[in-house]
């Protein structure tokens, strides 16, 4: 369901639709007409509309779980006359998102944009490469400023197998030889190393700060406020400075223990009753925070079902 994009690296095919089926649930996957996984929207807000506009990776994408499951749709529900545009799209970075943003993601005319990070996102964001597919790579100049690299992005590099047969061998194997697993990722480690100037863990704190200010700008030119909601490194005690960005904690963290129960087994990925967590979660900080006027509340000021 993803096609090569010179910026991007890969982007929705636009007007497709594919299944995807395991023990723990079976999905249909719509994407529109501009590359989302959402209903058809236009780039013009109607009158009394409010706009979030959400950005992210395959959870935001909803990987497992039906459109009107995710948390971007249960918000709708949530408010009156909120739209949460999501242009989630699977094994995307900060870097990504960034670059979707300033191409697209800012023709919505959106009134808050809304993040919602898990670490992965730090760390794609280091590297030029993604599931064997090339990326786009930002990288930081002696005054910590980005420097856009990788671009146009190539179709293909010597890492690369080059074919979906190949791939899937690859996947397969890794499932069920453990030795295999490991080769590869010492591999994928050594590669790291010595191929990516991005890869440890000073330059990628800069890196993030670097990529979540521009984020900051891109929104503020448009006039919107920005909202992360989860973790953005795996390591809790390295702090991301200070900003104009409002930071809600990961929903799901109290679930740590026991995760399973709000996500799926395969992929880690949120299941329904995740996507109801974090949807949960999100309102009461947007509401507590007076981020959506108040105009758009339900009257009762409760969650639907609460």
């Amino acid at each position: 369901m993803v096609q090569y994009d010179e910026l991007l690296g890969w982007r929705h095919v636009p007007n497709t639709q594919a299944h995807s089926e395991s023990k723990e649930y079976k999905v249909t996957y719509r994407i529109n007409s501009k590359g989302l996984r959402d209903k058809e929207r236009s780039y013009d807000k109607q009158k009394g509309e409010f706009r979030v506009l959400c950005l992210g990776d395959s959870l935001t994408y909803g990987w497992g779980v039906n459109s009107e499951e995710r948390f971007t749709d249960l918000l709708e529900g949530y408010f009156t006359n909120v739209s949460f545009i999501n242009t989630g799209v699977q094994g995307y970075g900060l870097d990504q998102e960034l670059l979707y943003f300033m191409q697209e993601g800012k023709k919505y005319n959106a009134d808050l944009i809304l993040m919602y990070v898990i670490p992965d996102d730090s760390v794609r964001a280091c590297y030029s490469k993604m599931w064997d597919r090339p990326k786009p790579q930002f990288l930081l100049d002696d005054k910590n400023r980005l420097v856009l690299s990788n671009v146009p992005v190539p179709r293909i590099d010597v890492f690369s197998f080059g074919s979906h047969s190949l791939d899937k061998a690859r996947y397969y194997l890794s499932q069920k030889s453990y030795l295999f697993w490991f080769i590869q990722n010492k591999f994928l480690m050594w590669r790291d190393v010595h191929f990516e100037p991005t890869g440890n863990e000073r330059i990628k704190l800069k890196l993030a700060e670097a990529i979540l200010k521009r984020i900051e700008e891109t929104a503020a030119a448009v006039g919107a406020p920005v909202v992360i909601v989860g973790d953005l490194m795996y390591d809790k005690t390295i702090p991301i400075r200070e900003t104009g960005i409002y930071f809600c904690p990961d929903p799901l963290e109290p679930y740590k223990g026991n995760i399973s129960e709000v996500c799926h087994n395969e992929f880690g990925h949120p299941n329904v009753r995740g996507h109801k967590i974090i949807a949960d979660t999100i309102y009461r900080f947007l509401t507590e925070k007076r981020l959506v006027p108040q105009e758009h509340w339900k009257e009762s000021g409760e969650l639907p079902g609460a």
